[in-house]
């Protein structure tokens, strides 16, 4: 099928990729994108009776940091928890934040769900060239003076659907609260 637009034509095929270089993720061209439930599709514009096809994915990253590195027993932290796509494409992820003993749930944002000790972010967009950042507030609950609580969060890419876990994660030692703290 093709069709004239202005100064140049349009064409649509399909086709079937059999073997990509993993090593730069891009067969040289045009981006190809997966769209769940319908077959993966090429878009190109001839230029110069030569079609270049691009491969690419997104390349997302995480980083988690707690607001307080040291606090005291009763304290509220934030867990901030950052993705970041170098990827020239959106990548669409579930993130999970499983609490350690010692942390009780307070809170968490963008859509995050707490359950059994477990608070995911379900289909968290990770826009191109971009990031994006969920948090959890938390309340110390131990008074195990010099204890160290590492709090890890983990994420599978989506879209393309890979197996591949991604984790980092955030420790705290706890502080001993002192005479003016109470």
């Amino acid at each position: 099928i093709s069709r004239e637009l202005a100064t140049a034509t349009v064409v649509e095929f399909e086709s079937e990729i059999t073997t990509v270089d993993t090593d730069t993720n891009k067969t040289e061209g045009y981006q190809l994108e997966k769209i769940e439930g319908l077959p993966l599709t090429i878009t190109a514009v001839v230029a110069n009776n030569v079609i270049k096809v691009y491969y690419s994915k997104p390349d997302i990253s995480i980083e988690k940091t707690a607001s307080d590195a040291t606090p005291s027993a009763g304290d509220t932290i934030t867990y901030t928890i950052t993705l970041t796509n170098s990827g020239k494409v959106n990548g669409t992820t579930t993130v999970t934040d499983t609490l350690p003993e010692g942390l009780t749930f307070v809170s968490a944002d963008n859509g995050g769900t707490y359950l059994d000790g477990t608070v995911t972010w379900s289909n968290i967009e990770v826009p191109a060239n971009g990031a994006k950042t969920v948090t959890v507030t938390v309340t110390v609950n131990t008074n195990k003076v010099g204890a160290t609580i590492t709090n890890t969060a983990l994420f599978s890419e989506g879209t393309p659907t890979t197996s591949e876990i991604k984790t980092d994660n955030a420790t705290i030692t706890i502080n001993e609260i002192t005479a003016t703290e109470i």
